[in-house]
């Protein structure tokens, strides 16, 4: 190799060094002179060649795409960097315990999980209101226990069971309990989308992002596939099920756990989950978990050969989904005729 070939061939590798960390570290001109001289150099080994030519001409390319790229940096206006906002703290407040039904009801005592701000997973008055199309012999009394945090645990079961003595028990988690999934089970905390920071350029940039998206649907399609589930031996969430469930059987009561939708559904649109993750960055590890959940708490009901209720589709298929057991005596309920 002659000494101007080597310092052609260096030229161009220092050009890349250059283009490359001054992109990674934010340096516009450190970047583009990387870039056009790859270009020079790369044109310099070419042209004695046979592919002199389009040596030139891949060159010429590199160098008008360096070109257009600086000017897309000097047209754009500086961003407008984001006030500062302190998030806001929501505390758990009080909740009163419920009045009890009509002496003579059928009780059904729904034990619900609650989220920080309060909302309840699924609000007695609610089911209430989707079970007065049934015609039943004795009244139903639909009650919700005073339950804190997103599942509530088998004390606060037991003080709502000796106060209503309900004949059925329907429990549901809030989504807050996706936490403690995730705790238990490393595996479904998907990252959340890493922020390219700023680039020497714009164009390389855009680049990035593509690629990096590609690589996490990747990733997110493999997980999807993984279908993990919580260990029924050792998850802490499971065992606060079954404590629950071994609570309501204690008091002759029937039970019934309801899966509600803890997250966005993961076949939901690409675009979608993306526009959820920009105000919950943890929303595609929340879909895990809440999958992981609802795999768990059918198999849990299976061992214990009571009812899985999805609430998905709302509560018009919960109240269908009880109506087989509130067919049977009592309450005895039917559709009422129309």
């Amino acid at each position: 190799m002659s000494t101007a070939s080597l310092l052609r061939w260096i030229a161009l590798v220092a050009g890349a060094e250059l283009a490359v960390r001054g992109h990674l570290a934010d340096r516009f001109w450190a970047c583009h002179a990387g870039a056009a001289l790859v270009a020079i150099a790369f044109a310099a080994l070419t042209w004695p060649t046979r592919a002199g030519r389009a040596g030139a001409i891949a060159a010429a390319a590199l160098f008008a795409i360096a070109a257009i790229d600086a000017a897309l940096e000097f047209a754009a206006a500086p961003p407008t960097p984001p006030a500062a906002s302190q998030p806001a703290r929501l505390s758990r407040p009080e909740f009163p315990l419920p009045t009890a039904p009509a002496p003579g009801s059928f009780v059904i005592l729904v034990f619900a999980g609650r989220n920080a701000d309060g909302q309840s997973a699924l609000p007695a008055a609610m089911l209430g209101a989707a079970l007065r199309a049934l015609d039943c012999d004795e009244p139903l009394g639909v009650v919700e226990a005073g339950v804190r945090g997103p599942l509530g645990d088998s004390a606060a079961l037991d003080a709502a069971l000796a106060r209503f003595h309900p004949g059925l028990v329907l429990v549901i988690a809030a989504n807050e309990l996706l936490d403690d999934v995730i705790a238990e089970q490393p595996a479904l905390d998907f990252p959340a989308a890493h922020a390219i920071g700023p680039r020497g350029s714009r164009l390389g940039r855009a680049i990035e992002e593509v690629f990096s998206q590609w690589v996490r649907e990747r990733r997110w399609q493999r997980a999807l596939a993984a279908e993990l589930e919580l260990d029924p031996r050792r998850s802490r969430v499971v065992a606060r099920y079954r404590e629950l469930v071994l609570a309501a059987r204690r008091a002759d009561a029937d039970v019934m756990l309801l899966i509600p939708p803890l997250a966005l559904a993961p076949a939901s649109d690409p675009d979608r989950i993306r526009s959820a993750e920009v105000d919950a960055p943890r929303a595609r590890a929340w879909q895990l978990a809440s999958r992981a959940h609802a795999r768990s708490i059918r198999a849990l009901a299976g061992s214990y050969a009571i009812p899985a209720i999805d609430t998905q589709q709302g509560l018009r298929a919960v109240a269908d989904a009880l109506a087989p057991r509130l067919a049977r005596t009592p309450p005895a309920c039917r559709p009422a005729l129309r």
